[in-house]
């Protein structure tokens, strides 16, 4: 029994070329700007949000980077492997 396994490497970058591009398209700052409400509890809740916001969009963002770069070195290594088992044969 043969059984092959086919990655299409322009497929993963491609996808790694999404993740980067949305990554760096994420705004990190928000619009909620409270502090002339007259409340200074609801603007440190403002403030705390904010800071909230930004920490978590950093955290997507690195990740989404992170997958980017990984699916490209998946690309790479797939296409090498293609490469060497094409010249093995």
């Amino acid at each position: 029994m043969t059984s092959s396994l086919h990655i299409d490497a322009e497929v993963l970058n491609g996808v790694a070329a999404s993740f980067s591009t949305q990554a760096n398209a994420m705004p990190m700052q928000t619009a909620l700007d409270l502090e002339g409400c007259g409340s200074s509890t609801v603007a440190a809740a403002a403030e705390s949000f904010n800071m909230w916001a930004r920490a978590s969009a950093q955290i997507v963002q690195s990740r989404l980077l992170t997958a980017s770069t990984d699916a490209s070195n998946a690309a790479g290594t797939f296409g090498q492997t293609d490469d060497d088992l094409a010249g093995s044969i």
